[in-house]
């Protein structure tokens, strides 16, 4: 294949006819072209001068592309499952999986964007994903997430209000696209049963004023990088009655960090009484933090103000 692309032929190829060529490669698919780019230097250099510095071309490729993805996002719908629905079709979701781009498609927009070429429809993808972001359901996170994580790591996402991570596996998505995608959350960070992920690198990716953490099992390692992000980052965390961890590792945190409450158990985020209700107390007492039982019979620890 490579030899018939490097033939005389297709080398000495009239700029003319390789422009139409390369310009319906890139209308078809932006992969295939950048895959052209690098079948040899020639190549590379008559692309780039051709179609991407050549404005007309360029308008022709771009609009094709906002074409696809608009007609590929669709309208969000008017109603969700309610609880009593035994059955709820993909026709009532917000998108579907496949209608998101993937991190190469991403990673050449953004490659365009460094030329100054702007695709429109970034805008509204990106405000088409932190609208579903908002929303804490599950199967939204799930479909989203890879899409907004490689947005994040390509720094064309912006900052976020809230995100679920909740009853998943994310080993498909590139630690180094997680992190960034934690750590552009302002709001709150919603942690529950996720797997194949770094939790160490997620926690000290945090920089959100919130932490959520529900039906985990975190680890020393993982508890030590939880507490450095009390130290460093959130202000507030609540950890569900059905969280393990280990408070040893946490009872390290010293008190004067950023975290100024943390709420443990309750009725509302867990069937099962406060875990580790002893050690918090004493380690509550231990630094002149105030504790009380809320409405949701849950441990509050606050720390006081001074």
């Amino acid at each position: 294949m490579m030899t018939a692309l490097l033939s005389p032929t297709w080398v000495t190829m009239p700029d003319l006819i390789f422009r139409e060529v390369m310009l319906m490669v890139g209308i078809g698919n932006l992969e295939c072209l950048h895959r052209c780019r690098q079948v040899c230097t020639d190549w590379n250099e008559k692309i780039i001068t051709i179609i991407w510095d050549n404005s007309r071309n360029t308008r022709i490729i771009t609009s094709s592309i906002e074409k696809t993805w608009a007609a590929n996002l669709e309208v969000f719908p008017r109603r969700f499952p309610s609880s009593n629905e035994e059955k709820f079709h993909f026709a009532n979701l917000e998108v579907f999986p496949w209608t998101f781009p993937s991190n190469e498609e991403i990673s050449h927009f953004k490659w365009l964007e460094t030329r100054g070429i702007i695709i429109r429809l970034l805008v509204s993808l990106r405000e088409r994903i932190k609208n579903i972001l908002r929303k804490p359901i599950p199967f939204n996170s799930f479909l989203v997430i890879p899409c907004a994580a490689s947005l994040a790591y390509h720094g064309l996402l912006g900052s976020v209000d809230f995100i679920s991570l909740s009853d998943m596996d994310l080993t498909s998505v590139p630690t180094k696209h997680l992190n960034s995608l934690v750590s552009s959350v302002t709001g709150t960070v919603h942690i529950a049963c996720v797997r194949g992920c770094d939790l160490i690198s997620v926690f000290e990716s945090i920089k959100s004023q919130k932490l959520l953490i529900f039906k985990q099992r975190i680890g020393r390692e993982e508890t030590q990088a939880l507490m450095r992000a009390m130290e460093s980052s959130v202000e507030f965390v609540i950890l569900g009655s059905d969280v393990v961890l280990n408070i040893r590792a946490l009872s390290e945190y010293s008190g004067q960090g950023k975290c100024r409450q943390l709420q443990a158990g309750g009725r509302y985020y867990g069937k099962k009484a406060v875990k580790y209700r002893k050690e918090l107390k004493s380690w509550a007492r231990s630094r002149d933090w105030e504790m009380n039982i809320n409405e949701f019979t849950m441990l509050v620890i606050t720390a006081v103000q001074t």
